[in-house]
Formats: structure tokens, sequence, C-alpha cells
């Protein structure tokens, strides 16, 4: 069903939840010392990581870079994205991903540790879970809006902002998620003035979902 209107699956160990706390910015995060930041002792650091947000982060970071050295395009989507978006003001239990050769992205996933239930992977010590939801980045639909979020030394690929948008809205029309509404209300307040609306408004028309951007823009005063 593609990356727009994908039915959420919820394994028992995958609950949304929603903390009410501002949305930060992007600031401080662990500089790397030496390459050796990308070794085992570097991973051991990440894992030290007090913020459980700044961990999953770079957690990603480490794995996205592993993908890449194996000539795996990643981008992460969906609820994942939207946490980074918001930093950690909407949070998601497992991770999103869609990327460009599942066997190679399964083959670095297992030489990690990760472990396959069903649909998804597990790392016990990192306490991650990955969905590969795509394993084409056809499904990406517009690559070109791709941003690009930095973690220390890592560049993370995320679903682009105004397509997130849309995606949530059409979870909460078509799959009756209310918090997703929530969550796209969020991402278009918090980046209001990053996002290109006249794209956002043409893409919410297309998905039949512009009636509901229209009350998160009236709610926010927008």
């Amino acid at each position: 069903m593609g990356l727009r209107h994908r039915k959420r699956s919820e394994p028992r160990h995958v609950v949304e939840k929603r903390r009410r706390v501002p949305v930060k910015k992007f600031s401080r995060w662990p500089k790397p010392k030496s390459p050796g930041y990308l070794s085992r002792k570097g991973l051991e650091g990440i894992l030290k990581e007090p913020s459980e947000f700044k961990r999953k982060i770079l957690l990603l970071g480490y794995l996205v870079d592993k993908l890449s050295r194996n000539k795996v395009e990643a981008v992460i989507v969906g609820g994942q994205a939207v946490e980074i978006y918001t930093a950690g003001q909407h949070t998601t239990g497992d991770v999103d991903l869609a990327v460009s050769d599942r066997g190679k992205t399964e083959k670095v996933l297992r030489k990690l540790g990760f472990r396959q239930e069903g649909r998804v992977w597990i790392h016990l010590e990192w306490n991650i879970a990955v969905d590969i939801v795509a394993s084409s980045l056809v499904e990406v639909e517009d690559k070109n809006r791709i941003r690009r979020f930095k973690a220390g030394p890592f560049t993370l690929n995320l679903y682009g902002l105004e397509d997130l948008i849309v995606q949530r809205l059409c979870s909460a029309k078509y799959w009756h998620y209310p918090e997703d509404l929530e969550q796209a209300a969020t991402l278009l307040a918090a980046h209001k003035d990053r996002i290109d609306t006249q794209y956002l408004q043409r893409k919410a028309e297309k998905e039949k979902v512009d009636d509901l951007l229209q009350k998160i823009k009236e709610k926010l005063r927008l």
C-alpha cells in the first residue's frame, strides 16, 4: 500500500505515546573525538548517553552509517520521522525505514545483533525495533524533499516534512488515528517557517485531506 496509506502494525512491544513538552532545538550532540567514534568502543560510548532521545538518534545514525558503507540508502519515515522532527514530543515504538536494498539491510541488521520477529527486527541491547516498510526508494515520492538531519558525526535522511504532514493527515482520516492529526498539527506549528505551503496544499488536495489541513491551520491561526 506504499508509504501514504499503509495501515499501522502494532506489535505488542510497540506503543506510541505523546509527551506534552515544548519542541526543542537540536544543538548539543556528542562530538566525535576521533574516527574511533564508529568503532565498537565508540558504540559503547553512545549506549552510555543519558538522554534516551539522543541515544536513540545516535544509534540510528550508527545503523544508517553501516548501511551506507554497504551501499544501502535509507530514509526514516513514519512515526520515527515525526519523533525527530518534533525533538521527541511525539515518540514511537519502532523505527520505520525505507531502504534501497532489503537483502543487504537485513544482512547488516543481523551483523549488528538484531533478530527478526515477524516483520520487525529487534535489538535488545539498543532497545530499538526496526520495521522495513519499503524495500525500494521508489515509494519515497519526492526524493528532492528529503531532509538531512545531523546528529553528532552522522547524517540521517528524513521523509520530506510536507509529505510527512500529509501522510499523518491521511492516517487520521482513512485509518482513524486521531493522534496522527495531533502529530500533523505539531509538525506544522513547529516548522511553519520551513514548510513549502503551496506544495503542502497541492499534496493535501491530491490526497483529499485538505479539509483536515484547513482545520489544523485554523486551530493554529495560520
